[in-house]
């Protein structure tokens, strides 16, 4: 596998944990937006984001709120955390 592919890999194989996430995501998005990674991790669409419950889901649904925001820089911030997200602490 190219090593490129390896944060994916290991986000995809790492579970969410619900109370550490919602603490990252009121720390890093607005109310509203941390609602609507919520509900879009929730939600049973596999079609925008992989299916599970992995940190690599999470930055997807993070990614797809971020893609639906009209504001450039915010796009842009939101999108960071996404990456972020991928990242083992």
């Amino acid at each position: 596998m190219p090593s490129d592919h390896k944060p994916i890999r290991s986000a995809n194989d790492r579970p969410v944990d619900a109370s550490q996430a919602r603490d990252m995501l009121r720390k890093a998005l607005q109310k509203h937006e941390a609602d609507s990674v919520v509900e879009a991790y929730n939600s049973a669409d596999t079609v925008n984001m992989p299916a599970g419950n992995s940190m690599w889901r999470l930055s997807n649904a993070i990614s797809w709120v971020a893609g639906k925001t009209g504001d450039t820089e915010r796009k842009l911030e939101i999108s960071k955390v996404a990456g972020q997200v991928l990242i083992p602490a």
